[in-house]
């Protein structure tokens, strides 16, 4: 499946009860567009509530407002799910 991340639905940074609790490869994406971080869920936003980067994205986002993007995916084939093509935070 092509994902174009930039197309996706999405959601601001400030604004993360607005996220789905569905199974999701997601997207943080800066005002940029520059993939900061690319991740898996089975519950997008359950995982947003705990996530380890939301501090280190909070200080990124006063500068350039940061937003989740999501593609909704199949939970039995997430674990097989490609997300290493894109680049992100290190």
């Amino acid at each position: 499946m092509l994902v174009e991340p930039l197309e996706l639905p999405s959601a601001q940074l400030s604004e993360l009860r607005k996220l789905p609790g569905c199974t999701a490869i997601y997207f943080v994406i800066d005002s940029n567009h520059r993939i900061l971080f690319v991740g898996q869920a089975v519950n997008l936003l359950t995982r947003w509530k705990n996530h380890h980067r939301i501090y280190q994205l909070g200080e990124i986002n006063k500068d350039y407002p940061v937003r989740i993007a999501w593609q909704t995916w199949n939970q039995d084939s997430l674990e097989e799910a490609e997300i290493s093509e894109w680049q992100g935070l290190t």
